[in-house]
């Protein structure tokens, strides 16, 4: 091999490593159901368990809000009337995709053991992702899995029973609670 293409590879291999570029996963948009009810349903239940984790939040942190839904891939980017329902004043809410994602496998650059985190871009500091799954039992009853992550090896979460009470949702038992 002559020398001047081995300095060719050796750069763009090294370039590509240091690329600053942030790492943007695919986040759809979330997609109203056709049935208008069951969609405000379903928006109800997420506020009240996204309310339930985000309460117990450090004024001035920033929080990524997600969907989840069992036949999609990935998080889903809520719509903006939603984000709005969300009234914290302590904290900073925002989409998924506007938070900076690590890349796979991606390294804390001091620390090389340990994974990079989820970040605000605004501040560089590491933040959470929350996310929020629906399943129906019955138009009365779902089963509601609750959780946040800031990246691998760091999250956790809480399964709920949720009812339809009077009119309204309410997180009634818990069943399950992990941690990773």
């Amino acid at each position: 091999m002559r020398p001047g293409v081995l300095l060719v590879v050796a750069t763009l291999a090294t370039w590509t490593a240091c690329d600053p570029a942030p790492y943007v996963p695919v986040i759809p948009k979330a997609v109203p159901k056709a049935d208008a009810k069951k969609q405000a349903d379903e928006d109800d239940i997420r506020e009240i368990a996204f309310r339930e984790m985000l309460q117990k939040e450090t004024a001035g942190e920033t929080c990524f809000i997600s969907f989840d839904e069992p036949d999609v891939k990935g998080w889903i980017d809520p719509p903006g009337e939603f984000i709005a329902r969300l009234r914290f004043p302590q904290l900073k809410i925002h989409k998924v995709s506007e938070a900076r994602h690590p890349r796979p496998d991606e390294r804390v650059p001091k620390e090389p053991d340990r994974y990079q985190s989820i970040r605000d871009p605004g501040t560089g500091k590491s933040s959470y992702v929350y996310y929020v799954r629906v399943e129906w039992v019955s138009a009365d009853e779902a089963k509601v899995t609750a959780g946040f992550t800031q990246g691998p090896l760091s999250g956790g979460g809480t399964d709920w029973k949720v009812i339809r009470e009077k009119g309204a949702w309410v997180l009634k038992e818990r069943l399950s609670q992990w941690a990773h």
